[in-house]
């Protein structure tokens, strides 16, 4: 099941493997439940950057959130 994620990883958002020390943390399954791909991820407001902030345990603030984000616009093809 892991290995599966991280192969759809790669093709969603292959730059989140660089900003995280472990694809199967709580933060970043709960950072791709909410926002599943990169697209998802670019587009949202930085309003929710909670959602990092608490399922990290604190550990993810504003700053993390914003660069998750900016990583991901990279990837915004429309």
């Amino acid at each position: 099941m892991k290995q599966s994620i991280e192969r759809l990883l790669n093709i969603l958002f292959p730059e989140l493997e660089k900003l995280v020390p472990d694809l199967h943390m709580v933060s970043v399954y709960a950072l791709l439940e909410e926002y599943p791909g990169a697209v998802q991820v670019a587009d949202a407001h930085l309003t929710r950057k909670k959602l990092l902030h608490n399922a990290s345990k604190g550990r993810y603030g504003d700053g993390k959130a914003i660069l998750f984000r900016e990583n991901g616009k990279v990837f915004y093809w429309f």
